[in-house]
């Protein structure tokens, strides 16, 4: 074993290790630049397994690493024998030990001096990008040192009780809204705060209005020491550094700062209502503060020497170059009790609101670039055989073939009534005509469900009119129902079906010959083939830190192969299964139109139109009894699928009858008449089925024929609808939602299957920038939500939407982007697309098939401060990117430092500088699908130890 450090990644997680004995070995696991874990090797017998977990964050607690490892003391290995991180996992990974293959040599460079082959141009190929990466690190807690130097807050407990500050904090109770408003009145100076706006920088009079020129040309060259920045300061505002001293020690200087400060959260509230005001406010106030602090940290001045000159200190030792430029670079922080300002979504619903996409961390980004070294043999591809004298010829064909078919169909439904609209008329109204004609005798119909149907009830007593029938009728009251309700309207269905296909067929065909000639040898002829692999020279450039975001994007696909498939004339939207919509049998079918195994719903969603509506639950059944008889009957008719409920019976005796009694009886129950007025009586039935036998008996003492007893009596019978019809019409209505599922279904596979596997292969740098510009597009429509969630400008958004996804595209690194993708995990069977369409690479075939995918996003640098304030605020801030303010938002009465760390780490990036490091290198050797003759008839042999 080798006694030198060494070092292993195993996706985010490094191991190094150095192994040369007892007191010289050790074991480091590190895990986003900290040491997680650290032991002497070899792992004592109290450490062995060593485990190793990391601190989870807060924010994130599923970004953590656990795992453990292994030293086995017979063979000096050490394995990783677990080890879990985000994203992924490994298990059994061995960092070193006997059983471990040592590294392949580097390619060979051909001697000095060795004659070139013949017809080969060696020549030193460009340079070239293969891919970026991220190494993500958490950036540290700021300092109370860093937040002095390098930020400037403002003082809320010295704000007047009249200005703008105090209104906007009232005004936050009642929501955005109310906050924009007060903002509008102080910008367009309307009172309270009539003449408080500052239109120019010019308006705070000498000497603030001097300080933006002051700090730009500080910013440009900043000061080497104290002395040159009160030299250059007291240049610039015409003014000794005594009166510098004195002017900022006064109640005029609180008082312009203070104006500053309001006209500030001004246009805070309302970005890009005066550009270059705000940059000039923040200038000023900036080195405002720095001066501030300054003359804070000096001493009282002596009163004067010996020649009455004044000679105020410097503490220099106090103001360092460095410090001096971290003041001049200073940001301003708005009041966590006013920004950001709350959304409108917040306000309006008087809720929280949702997770926006926030910072994730400071990263630095890599860049790993190649070079093609040259070309080397690989492994055999294929040999042949000749024996002296012969002569062999062999050959390969590759025939490739597509095709491509389209179909096209249209049906319709046309019905012909066979009846003209002329000989259409009511069958209720014309059984009566015809019965009113001939004869008079008691009739009753009725004309409703079941069915539409009509029924007829014939008493066996038939009179003709007038004693002088004019046809002979049979008396037979089946035949007479008969007669009456043959006559219906029959419809002729016909169906048109036009079809049209075409098919398309591509085929590419390619043919090798091989000719081995031995025919004028002595000896037997081997030609050996081998595959050529490119050797590239690769190696890391570090391109400097930048500020990344995290998005996640779900079926990021979606909307590519959405578009492919609209091409083709067909839905991305697959039919879903009558499980997604809780129906697992027929009993589940609903007639509630909120559920959603709603029949109407199921019909519509599967095309489905040969169904019956639901019947009834209830229906209603009569029939009337009139004097004249001593004892009448019927039979009412109970529709099938109904059993009878109740009976309601109403009897009405003939006017000045008050000697009426009779006795009504309904299936088996009864009802007396006691006379006298109209009564009505309700009786409940025992559930009969087909028919209810009713009937009347008068009990008062027969009258001559004369002058019978006069009465009417009405006889209405309630059915409610049986288990057993409802369950016959659910299973009835779910054979046919079932089959018109069935359909969809096969046809949507149908076609979907019928396509070739790859219907689109771009090449591999267009499939990435197919997948780029998706997930490009979804990211951008997140933020533009976002933005709309934030500040409420949905009716803005298509007018302005577009500034939005212009400063994206400055301020977002699409080019760095760096993604992973998550297969689907839903239990469904929509895997159809997923099987059928795929990429022609891995990639490619992971993005179609993502069922999630998870983008890391490099901010620009100029851009780095305003994708903060856009971030917290949703808002664009117009100015410049090193004056852009940041925001320190009030979380339950403290203040979350979020975005203040990240000004603060972002400010700590930018001072490292943009040069590019270089660093390791490695050779990479790729295959390709080219051959060559070897030269000479020698097999390869690969020396090297056995893994």
């Amino acid at each position: 074993m080798n006694d030198y450090p060494e070092k292993r990644e195993i996706g985010p997680v490094i191991f190094r290790w150095r192994f040369g004995g007892i007191g010289r070995g050790y074991i480091e696991v590190e895990w986003l630049g900290h040491i997680i874990a650290q032991a002497p090797l070899p792992l004592p017998d109290k450490q062995n397994p060593l485990h190793f977990f990391s601190q989870p964050d807060p924010q994130n607690p599923m970004r953590a690493v656990n795992g453990e490892m292994h030293y086995t003391a017979s063979s000096k290995s050490l394995l990783v024998t677990r080890l879990e991180y985000p994203d992924g996992e490994a298990r059994n990974e061995l960092l070193f030990g006997g059983d471990s293959p040592d590294p392949p040599p580097p390619v060979p460079l051909p001697p000095e001096g060795e004659p070139a082959e013949t017809g080969v141009i060696v020549e030193r190929p460009p340079e070239s990008d293969l891919f970026p990466y991220l190494y993500l690190a958490q950036w540290p807690g700021i300092t109370d040192v860093e937040l002095e130097n390098r930020f400037v807050q403002y003082d809320t407990d010295s704000a007047p009780q009249n200005s703008l500050y105090r209104e906007l904090v009232e005004a936050r109770q009642q929501g955005r809204g109310a906050m924009v408003d007060q903002a509008d009145l102080f910008l367009t100076e309307k009172a309270p705060y009539t003449g408080r706006y500052l239109r120019t920088i010019d308006a705070l009079g000498a000497p603030m209005d001097r300080l933006p020129s002051l700090d730009e040309e500080f910013r440009r060259s900043p000061p080497v020491d104290l002395r040159e920045f009160k030299q250059r300061t007291e240049m610039a505002l015409e003014m000794s550094w005594s009166a510098i001293r004195e002017y900022w020690l006064g109640e005029i200087y609180s008082g312009k700062m203070e104006r500053c400060w309001q006209n500030l959260m001004a246009l805070n509230v309302q970005p890009g209502f005066n550009r270059q005001l705000g940059d000039q406010l923040l200038a000023a106030l900036t080195l405002a503060a720095l001066v501030a602090r300054i003359v804070a940290s000096e001493p009282e001045p002596p009163e004067s020497d010996a020649d009455g000159e004044v000679l105020p200190p410097e503490p220099a030792l106090l103001w360092p170059a460095e410090r001096l430029a971290e003041g001049i670079r200073a940001t301003a922080v708005l009041p966590g009790t006013v920004f950001p300002l709350p959304s409108a979504k917040e306000s309006a619903q008087g809720g929280a609101p949702d997770t926006g996409p926030v910072p994730y961390a400071i990263g630095n980004l890599k860049l790993v670039r190649q070079r093609l070294r040259g070309y080397c043999l690989g492994e055999v591809s294929g040999i042949e055989n000749v024996m002296r004298g012969e002569y062999k010829e062999s050959s390969e064909r590759r025939l490739r073939e597509s095709r491509v078919e389209e179909l096209e169909s249209d049906s319709g439904l046309q019905q012909v009534d066979r009846e003209l609209s002329g000989q259409r008329q009511d069958l209720l109204a014309e059984a009566l005509n015809t019965l009113e004609e001939n004869f008079q005798y008691h009739y009753e119909s009725q004309y409703g469900p079941p069915a539409k149907q009509l029924t007829v009830i014939v008493d066996g007593t038939v009179q003709p009119v007038d004693g002088k029938p004019q046809k002979t009728l049979n008396s037979d009251a089946t035949r007479a129902a008969r007669l009456l309700t043959q006559r219906a309207a029959g419809s002729l269905a016909r169906r048109l079906h036009w079809q049209r296909s075409s098919a398309s067929i591509d085929r590419d065909e390619r043919c090798t010959v091989r000719r081995v000639d031995a025919s004028g040898m002595d000896n037997n002829l081997r030609a050996i083939y081998r595959w050529v692999n490119k050797v590239y020279q690769c190696w890391t450039v570090t391109l400097g830190k930048r500020f990344i975001l995290e998005f996640l994007v779900r079926n990021p696909a979606q909307g590519y192969i959405s578009g492919s498939f609209s091409l083709r004339g067909l839905s991305l939207r697959e039919p879903p299964p009558l499980i997604d919509f809780d129906v697992k049998n027929f009993q589940d079918i609903s007639v509630d139109p909120k559920s959603p195994a709603y029949y109407a719903s199921l019909a519509a969603e599967y095309d489905v139109v040969d169904i019956q509506p639901p019947p009834e639950l209830r229906l209603i059944s009569s029939a009337a009894f009139q004097g004249g008889e001593p004892v009448c009957r019927q039979s009412i008719p109970v529709a099938p699928g109904y059993r009878a409920v109740s009976a309601n019976v109403t009897v009405s005796p003939a006017p000045g009858d008050d000697s009426l009694k009779l006795c009504v009886s309904v299936g088996q129950q009864s009802y007396e008449y006691p006379g006298g007025e109209t009564e009505t009586a309700q009786l409940k039935l025992s559930g009969q089925t087909g028919q209810v036998p009713a009937a009347v008996l008068v009990s008062t003492p027969k009258k001559s024929l004369k002058n019978p007893a006069g009465y009417s009596v009405a006889v209405e019978i309630e059915a409610e609808l049986g288990e057993q019809a409802l369950e016959e019409w659910k299973l009835a209505t779910f054979k046919a939602i079932s089959a018109g599922c069935t359909r969809q279904r096969e046809r949507y596979y149908e076609t979907v299957g019928s396509w070739p596997s790859q219907v689109y292969q771009p090449s591999p740098l267009g499939a990435r920038e197919v997948v780029r510009d998706e997930l490009r597009r979804d990211i951008v429509r997140q933020l533009i939500r976002y933005v709309e969630k934030l500040t409420g400008e949905s009716g803005n958004i298509a007018l302005g939407g577009q500034r939005y996804v212009q400063f994206l595209d400055r301020a977002l690194a699409w080019g760095e982007m760096a993604y992973a993708f998550t297969v689907k995990t839903e239990d469904d069977v929509g895997t159809a697309i997923s099987q059928q369409y795929r990429g022609e690479d891995d990639l490619f075939s992971a993005f179609l098939q993502a069922g999630l995918a998870r983008v890391l996003l490099p901010v620009t640098p100029d851009f780095a401060f305003r994708m903060l304030y856009f971030l917290a605020s949703g808002q664009i801030w117009p100015g410049a990117d090193a004056l852009a303010p940041v925001f320190c938002p009030q979380e339950e009465g403290a203040p979350d430092y979020r975005y203040v760390n990240l000004a603060n780490a972002l400010k700590e990036s930018s001072d490292a500088g943009a040069e590019e490091e270089r660093g390791e290198s490695w050779e990479l050797v790729v295959p390709t699908d080219m051959t060559v003759l070897q030269e000479g008839d020698e097999l390869p042999v690969f020396t090297g130890e056995t893994p």
